[in-house]
């Protein structure tokens, strides 16, 4: 379930505060104590903080639920309270996000190219897993995907279709071995070849 609101990361042992608000706040603790976890938070009196005091005092705390477009608004009077005070660890006196920010295209591709090629955290990849772990394509989506093939069977029967997955199981053939014969790497799989392409 998606909790909207504001909160705090406390420090146990000296009991400064970071004050936040966030439309998805399981999410926004994710991701706050990621980018701690690998000393990269944008706040650096937060992240120096916690590189002193260690993960185990510090505590996600959500102090109020509220409407998603309520959010700026309420954290701001946290902020017009305590920004500034020393047991605060909010840099910024104003409450601000990029909900509804359009990027340029220049910017977008900016973004695009630095994180092209760059390797995935075994964290990250978990994440990726678990998010796609039961879910089913379509057969709209298998087909899209599809290439066509056609085969000739061992009696010399012409077979074509657009499922190789599908195509393997039915004539209990090896789907690796099957694919370099429709990509001609090989030129026979258990009997079956390539068809000619008219």
């Amino acid at each position: 379930m998606i909790i909207s609101g504001i909160y705090i990361i406390y420090n146990k042992i000296n009991n400064h505060i970071y004050y936040g608000s966030s439309v998805n706040l399981l999410k926004r603790k994710d991701c706050h104590f990621h980018y701690l976890r690998y000393n990269k938070h944008q706040n650096m009196h937060l992240q120096r903080a916690y590189n002193k005091y260690g993960r185990y005092n510090f505590e996600f705390q959500i102090i109020l639920e509220c409407r998603p477009e309520q959010c700026l608004d309420i954290e701001q009077v946290f902020l017009n309270l305590y920004c500034g005070l020393p047991e605060c660890y909010n840099m910024h006196p104003n409450a601000r996000n990029c909900l509804g920010t359009k990027r340029s295209p220049e910017s977008i591709a900016k973004q695009r190219a630095k994180q092209l090629g760059k390797p995935l955290s075994m964290a990250h990849r978990h994440s990726l897993r678990i998010a796609h772990l039961g879910f089913r394509q379509s057969e709209k989506q298998i087909l899209q995907k599809s290439k066509s093939y056609a085969l000739i069977s061992p009696t010399g029967q012409i077979v074509t279709g657009t499922n190789i997955c599908k195509f393997c199981r039915d004539y209990q053939v090896d789907d690796a071995n099957i694919r370099k014969v429709i990509s001609g790497k090989y030129k026979t799989c258990q009997g079956w070849t390539k068809a000619p392409t008219p």
